[in-house]
């Protein structure tokens, strides 16, 4: 990680020389200062202080929101902090503490929300969970009420050509239908014209 770190930073005071050449006195003023920002950050980072370094990204930021370095740097962050909400979740699933997994899963899908881990990490506590209740599902299909659906009115003209299941989410979404898509639905690539 700290090679990977430094190796952003050199090539980030590469392109902020480069860049700096049409800049107003302001403008290049914020931009040195967030870059001794960003190494400052960086050096927190290397020292262990995580805060200080994400403070100091942030002070960054705010001077010159297109630094690259800063922008990188940041996203690593996010995804390391990810990463270990979920190995955390894991290690807690394992301990069987699910209720504090299930909370852990939700703050990465909170910083990720298409995290496929933590998705299925979170699907997995939640089955569990209610496995060792001893509960049934709580809705079954025969005990459900009926479906009753409003569509909008609207004449609509389709084009489309890809994969099964977007079709049928453009159709819906076409009349204001949100309906989940399970699983076992087979997609399959196809072409569809209808006026």
């Amino acid at each position: 990680m700290r090679i990977v770190l430094s190796l952003i930073a050199g090539f980030c005071l590469l392109g902020s020389a480069i860049a700096d050449a049409g800049l107003s006195k302001q403008e290049r003023r914020n931009r040195n200062k967030a870059e001794k920002q960003y190494l400052a950050a960086m050096e927190s980072f290397r020292a262990g202080d995580i805060a200080k370094g994400r403070t100091l990204l942030d002070d960054s930021l705010r001077l010159d929101p297109r630094n690259q370095g800063a922008l990188t740097a940041r996203e690593l962050l996010r995804q390391q902090e990810i990463q270990q909400r979920i190995s955390e979740a894991n290690q807690q699933l394992a301990a069987n503490q699910r209720e504090q997994a299930i909370e852990s899963f939700r703050k990465a899908l909170a910083l990720d929300w298409s995290n496929a881990a933590a998705q299925e990490g979170l699907r997995s506590a939640l089955a569990e969970r209610e496995i060792a209740v001893g509960n049934e599902p709580r809705v079954r299909y025969r005990d459900a009420d009926d479906i009753r659906l409003t569509p909008s009115e609207a004449k609509q003209d389709f084009h489309f050509k890809g994969d099964s299941r977007g079709l049928l989410q453009r159709l819906w979404n076409a009349y204001n239908i949100r309906p989940l898509i399970d699983n076992s639905v087979v997609s399959k690539q196809l072409r569809f014209d209808l006026e």
